[in-house]
């Protein structure tokens, strides 16, 4: 159970990590290469952001089953 609790954890700290880190190189290539983005690219960040609240989301509750059931299905349904 605990073993299981840990794995979860990664997880969650895996996808705040690289959706932080997408959403800043995203930033960083509009704003100080100069480079526009287009149409899908903006829909691709707000998905990039979705992943990573739901990761930061994830860390602040509480370990439970349902909230660990709960996110899971999040992410499954938001990937």
């Amino acid at each position: 159970m605990i073993r299981q609790s840990v794995s979860l954890r990664s997880l969650w700290w895996a996808m705040l990590t690289l959706g932080g880190g997408m959403f800043t190189a995203a930033l960083y290539w509009q704003y100080a290469l100069g480079e526009d983005p287009c149409q899908v690219c903006i829909q691709a960040r707000l998905w990039v952001v979705g992943i990573a609240l739901i990761g930061a989301l994830m860390l602040i509750l509480p370990d439970t089953t349902g909230t660990r059931w709960g996110g899971l299905i999040l992410s499954l349904i938001h990937i």
